[in-house]
């Protein structure tokens, strides 16, 4: 009985150090100066950071949990190039949505990135650089 509530303790500690470093990574990823957004499985939004939010107008805490992504970048629905590496479409369907703004990294075929322009951002006249990975 003795072994197996020092296994749950030590289990209680590692689950609290984890949430704190969850924590840090969260305000670090809120923090940085680049516009950053995170989506799970699921397409939903987990992470959307305080630069992401200064550009596209849209607070944090109306984004994270949902699927509006494309709000932030596009006036209509579609898929962002994160919802395509979380569907691990093909090139060709990337292709198709990006066009020659598309490249896919010759050393890791996870890695891609896009540049474009969102006429819809507060600051229209800003452009904005995707870099996405699967992970």
């Amino acid at each position: 009985m003795a072994d197996r509530e020092a296994e749950m303790e030590v289990l209680k500690k590692r689950i609290r150090a984890l949430e704190a470093e969850n924590e840090l990574l969260g305000n670090i990823i809120y923090k940085a100066p680049i516009p950053i957004f995170v989506v799970d499985r699921q397409h939903k939004i987990s992470h959307f950071n305080q630069a992401l939010e200064e550009l596209s107008g849209f607070s944090a805490r109306d984004m994270i949990g949902t699927d509006l992504q494309w709000k932030a970048f596009y006036a209509r629905k579609r898929p962002v190039m994160a919802d395509l590496i979380v569907d691990n479409s093909p090139a060709d369907e990337i292709l198709a949505l990006y066009g020659p703004k598309y490249k896919q990294a010759l050393a890791n075929k996870q890695l891609f990135a896009a540049a474009d322009f969102s006429r819809i951002c507060p600051r229209p006249a800003n452009g904005y650089f995707c870099r996405c990975c699967s992970g």
